[in-house]
């Protein structure tokens, strides 16, 4: 809710963009594993759209907000017209080893070996991160704080969510979906949206040259253009956009 950074770019009339907190983060409430699924916060989002009234929608998911924009076009096939995944994170637990990069090498180690004690260590680390950065701007604090507000169950759940089953696999998602990764991403490696890519039937992978993690914040206007349309025109304009950043 607090990180959607949207509202600075102009976007075109047709465009609304909705957005809200996961399961255990923020105000939202939260959902214990293992009744906490990918496919239960799409039911969650389809529920918010027939309240609202919008009978068809893209979805746009960035890093851990990849799984949950599948699993919105598994479970609303009549809704959902497109998948737009940025710098999305894979199903961790079954990828080849060469697609994890040393980061997710430890963290799929952590779940496996040490799953008891992930919210104990997830509050030591949080806690001393905070310490790091209160000097910095409110803003950016708060944006921390603010998916711990609860608990930080909600975090750890998500990381042995990422790295387990996720309820269905890729080639059953038979929605057009992009993939856009930068390809100096040293969070999520490019190889992540290529080996998606490699599965999901109606898949087009778009790479950005020397455009890392963050690349959806000076790319929004041109990534919500391609959500609404899924048109090769809004793949050009995209990568032209991508070009004069890099």
């Amino acid at each position: 809710r607090l990180e959607y950074f949207g509202s600075r770019f102009p976007l075109p009339d047709d465009c609304c963009v909705l957005t809200f907190d996961r399961p255990g983060y923020g105000r939202s409430s939260a959902v214990p594993l293992p009744q906490r699924t990918y496919r239960s916060f799409a039911r969650n989002v389809s529920e918010v759209l027939d309240e609202l009234g919008v009978h068809s929608a893209s979805v746009i998911g960035w890093s851990s907000g990849g799984p949950y924009a599948l699993a919105c076009a598994m479970e609303m096939p009549t809704k959902i017209d497109h998948v737009v995944l940025v710098a999305a994170d894979p199903p961790w637990g079954f990828v080849p080893a060469a697609v994890r990069n040393r980061i997710h090498t430890v963290l799929l180690r952590l779940v496996r070996l040490a799953k008891p004690f992930l919210p104990a260590l997830a509050w030591v680390l949080s806690r001393a991160l905070l310490a790091l950065l209160w000097s910095r701007p409110r803003s950016r604090v708060l944006r921390l704080v603010e998916p711990l507000r609860q608990t930080v169950r909600g975090t750890t759940d998500e990381m042995i969510m990422e790295r387990s089953h996720w309820g269905f696999e890729l080639e059953q998602v038979c929605k057009p979906v992009w993939l856009v990764h930068g390809t100096r991403d040293r969070l999520v490696p490019c190889a992540a949206s290529r080996f998606m890519h490699s599965k999901l039937p109606q898949s087009t992978l778009v790479e950005m040259p020397r455009l890392g993690h963050a690349l959806i914040r000076s790319l929004w206007p041109e990534l919500a253009r391609l959500a609404t349309t899924g048109a090769s025109e809004s793949i050009a304009a995209l990568m032209e956009a991508g070009a004069e950043l890099a």
